[in-house]
């Protein structure tokens, strides 16, 4: 083994090493993305969708184990899952939903409760490049949510 000393490409950048340094390349601002959504007067059955939150066009950068949602009491064996929609790329390229992108049957019977987001993903952030946003939403599974339930929470995102 030996000690090595090496530097990524925006220090590089930023030193003056390589290229040109920019005061706005490579930052990004973080936001909190927040949302409230509340069941409709009928109870939502299996397979039952829940908008969150739509990221804006561009390259965004989702921190999903920072994002946090609390809920309310759905019905009982219910479980929801949180991923993302198809979007179009920024080379037009359309990209296919992934409805489990970030969690898997996360256990919202019961009771209410709150959680993180990003339990299915082993990366610190997610990527996305679109020309229109990409919505984050959830799905319910094996149950129920009732009548006017409520989730809410925020998505940690950066652009």
């Amino acid at each position: 083994m030996a000690v090595t000393t090496e530097s990524s490409p925006e220090y590089k950048q930023a030193d003056g090493t390589v290229g040109i340094a920019s005061a706005t390349k490579n930052v990004m601002v973080r936001r909190a993305l927040k949302f409230t959504y509340t069941q409709g007067s009928a109870a939502g059955d299996d397979t039952s969708t829940l908008f969150f939150h739509k990221l804006p066009p561009g390259q965004v950068f989702f921190f999903p184990k920072t994002s946090y949602i609390r809920y309310t009491d759905f019905g009982g064996a219910t479980v929801l899952d949180v991923g993302y929609e198809a979007y179009t790329g920024m080379d037009g390229v359309t990209v296919v939903a992934s409805p489990t992108a970030f969690d898997t049957d996360l256990d919202v019977s019961g009771q209410a409760g709150v959680f993180a987001l990003g339990s299915d993903i082993n990366t610190y952030f997610v990527e996305f490049n679109s020309k229109d946003g990409v919505g984050i939403y959830g799905t319910i599974g094996g149950g129920t949510i009732a009548a006017g339930a409520v989730v809410e929470g925020f998505l940690d995102v950066a652009w």
